[in-house]
This record gives C-alpha cells, sequence and structure tokens, in this order.
C-alpha cells in the first residue's frame, strides 16, 4: 500500500513540464497598444496616431469586398462622431499601397476621413491588424480600448447587426469598458510587409 501511495504521489518529470508549460501558456498577453508615430495621410497631412482623445483606426485594402460593403457604414460612424472629438482614420498597411492609391480611393468611396500610410505595417503589426475591416479603437495615451469587427455583418448588411465599434465608441465617450472588448473580423488577409 504505501508503494502505491508513493507512487501516486511522486511527480511525473513528463507532467511537470506540461503543467510549467500551461501555466506559462495562461498568463495574460500584454495589451496591443497604438504606438505614439505619425503617418501621412491621403488629406496630404501627417497625421499623429495619438491627436485625439479617441481614435478608431479602420485597416483598409482597396481590393476587398468586405471593405467596400462597409464604405456607408463607416462614413456615417465618422460623422456621427467627429463633433464629439472622435478621430476616424482607414489605414493602408499593404506593401502594395501608396499615398497616390489611397488619395484616389478615398475620393472614389466618398471617405470624410484620410487614409494612413502605414509603411511597412508598424501600426497593424503593433495592435495586431490582419485582415482589412479590422477596427481599433485607442484613447490618446494609445491604450486600445476595442479591437475587431465593424460590426456583426460581413459582405451582406443587416439593419439588426450587432454594432461593435460603435457600442465600443459610445462606451470609451462616456468613460466606461466595453462589454465586447474583442471580435473576429471578417475580411480579407491583408498583404502586410
Amino acid at each position: 500500500m504505501k508503494a502505491v501511495r508513493a507512487a501516486l504521489f511522486t511527480p511525473i518529470p513528463a507532467l511537470a513540464v506540461a503543467a510549467t508549460l500551461l501555466a506559462s501558456s495562461c498568463a495574460p498577453a500584454r495589451a496591443p497598444q497604438a504606438p505614439d508615430m505619425s503617418l501621412p495621410g491621403s488629406d496630404g497631412r501627417l497625421h499623429s496616431l495619438r491627436e485625439s482623445s479617441l481614435s478608431v483606426f479602420v485597416f483598409f485594402s482597396p481590393s476587398c469586398a468586405y471593405q467596400t460593403a462597409h464604405d456607408a457604414r463607416l462614413a456615417a460612424l465618422s460623422e456621427a462622431y467627429a463633433p464629439r472629438g472622435v478621430a476616424f482614420f482607414a489605414v493602408d498597411s499593404e506593401s502594395t499601397g501608396s499615398l497616390e492609391r489611397d488619395r484616389a480611393e478615398g475620393e472614389r468611396r466618398h471617405y470624410p476621413f484620410p487614409i494612413l500610410r502605414d509603411d511597412g505595417g508598424v501600426l497593424a503589426r503593433a495592435v495586431a491588424a490582419r485582415y482589412s475591416t479590422a477596427s481599433v479603437v485607442a484613447a490618446r495615451d494609445g491604450r486600445v480600448l476595442y479591437e475587431g469587427a465593424i460590426d456583426s455583418d460581413g459582405l451582406h448588411l443587416h439593419r439588426d447587426a450587432r454594432l461593435y465599434l460603435r457600442d465600443a465608441i459610445e462606451s470609451a465617450l462616456a468613460g466606461r469598458s466595453t462589454r465586447v472588448m474583442r471580435t473576429e473580423v471578417p475580411g480579407c488577409a491583408l498583404t502586410l510587409w
């Protein structure tokens, strides 16, 4: 009986290693942070990523149907929240992009906000954006308050969609945490550097 008891309470090296690995993988991940930098915009200006008390970055790919489907909804959000001090930006982090292309796309899509050129994908990597339409709400100090989809829609917009980005902006303006801080992004994979 003593031998059985001893065997039950003797640590097995493989289990000890597995437990250590599991514990380290459960450690909280470092929250994404918008870097303190400036990017050139399709409007000919250099924009600080922290120029406003609240900034919204929506990652952009001109050839993505998800992007096109959400153009009007993004423009409406920008027009609704700009008077409340929220800065909206589309962000082109793709290796094939250029300010000239962004300027033409912004005009064609009637964006009321500039498209920022993120050469090298620095901002995209800092906030872990991998798909077009990935949206980030960031405070002036760079804290990411929300990251994910614009809404619960994909290619087809519905009246009863869950408006994640709008809800995150409203929560941030009210000084409270958003109920949904992260969502999956339907979109096209960004072609980063």
